[in-house]
């Protein structure tokens, strides 16, 4: 058996690396106060290869699950989420109040959350002509 992308166990594993991840580089810290959207993740905590930088396909890889969340809620109308699930991914979205988010809204959310993850890493490459070294 595999955890569904929207599922508890996956919001949960994405919330504990924001944090882990957010409190980690200095680089997200910089980038959040900058207004600049989503997450950069590294391979784990204590991380110092080549300087211990964030990973561009962990980070993208992040986004993909995203992606695949809000799919995958879509395409269930929402019966995939538990309220477990639903209560993670609000910390994950940073929403307090859950009560108004149908199901599409809360995959757009998601994919949304996706985007960002997706335009912070933009935000590193695209002044090395959008190369994609290992890490940032």
């Amino acid at each position: 058996d595999t955890f569904k992308p929207s599922g508890p166990e996956v919001a949960g594993t994405v919330k504990t690396l924001n944090e882990l991840f957010c409190d980690s580089f200095a680089i997200n810290q910089a980038d959040t106060k900058a207004g600049v959207p989503g997450i950069l993740y590294g391979r784990y905590e204590g991380d110092n290869y080549a300087g211990g930088n964030p990973w561009i396909l962990l980070t993208s890889a992040l986004a993909e699950v995203l992606y695949n969340g809000a799919a995958e809620i879509v395409a269930s109308d929402g019966a995939s989420m538990t309220d477990e699930a639903r209560g993670l991914w609000a910390d994950v979205l940073g929403w307090s109040d859950l009560t108004e988010q149908d199901s599409f809204g809360f995959a757009e959310a998601v994919a949304g959350a996706g985007d960002g993850v997706l335009q912070r890493l933009r935000t590193h490459v695209e002044s090395n002509g959008f190369h994609l070294a290992e890490q940032i």
